[in-house]
């Protein structure tokens, strides 16, 4: 089944200092762009939610709860660069107050949900809800397992006519020490493991 990569991010979870991270010291700390460069902010209208500063294909949010870096390309290459932002942040700002930092990588199904791979979402509970006279219309797994000292969370949900396929490599830390060191993690680990669970799992990409 073929599923298309979208909405990757490197995400730091921590008590940051947005009067800190303005779009100026996010330019000069984590961009390295000379001062006075002009760089792309997006600010959110009639909603309130946190602006968005882009430069070389990388977007920064500031979170009050979390650091996020997106890429505007969602293959590992970007992801490197979302990493390395991550960890200029981190380390010009290694006294915030950290909870855990993670990898996101994210697929979206293309063309009807193969019967082979919907199959690997079911389960003995199915019956049991048909039984009693319902139709399940969505379905959503969940699978967590052990990786370098964190942890990877799997999820797949799927409908009628779409599945999402989302991973997360995820660290739980209140250190800045172990923050930078999951951070600092070869994107070619991330790469061969995401390859291997969904060569396993039967699902192709058409852009990775």
């Amino acid at each position: 089944m073929n599923f298309k990569a979208e909405n990757w991010n490197v995400v730091v979870v921590g008590a940051w200092n947005r009067a800190i991270l303005t779009p100026q010291w996010i330019a000069k700390n984590m961009f390295k762009v000379p001062e006075g460069t002009a760089l792309p902010v997006e600010v959110p209208i009639n909603v309130r939610a946190p602006m968005k500063i882009s430069h070389d294909g990388c977007g920064v949010i500031v979170h009050s709860s979390q650091l996020e870096v997106l890429t505007e390309n969602a293959d590992f290459h970007s992801l490197e660069k979302a990493k390395q932002l991550s960890l200029e942040a981190v380390n010009e700002l290694n006294r915030t107050p950290f909870l855990a930092a993670g990898f996101n990588i994210r697929f979206l199904s293309e063309g009807d949900i193969d019967p082979d791979f919907a199959e690997l979402l079911s389960c003995k509970l199915d019956a049991k809800i048909a039984s009693a006279g319902h139709q399940i219309t969505k379905r959503n797994v969940t699978q967590t397992f052990p990786f370098r000292g964190g942890q990877v969370n799997l999820q797949i949900s799927s409908s009628d006519d779409t599945a999402t396929l989302d991973l997360n490599f995820h660290k739980t830390s209140t250190t800045a020490e172990e923050v930078t060191s999951w951070l600092q993690m070869p994107i070619t680990e991330i790469e061969s493991t995401t390859n291997s669970i969904l060569e396993n799992i039967g699902v192709t990409t058409t852009d990775l």
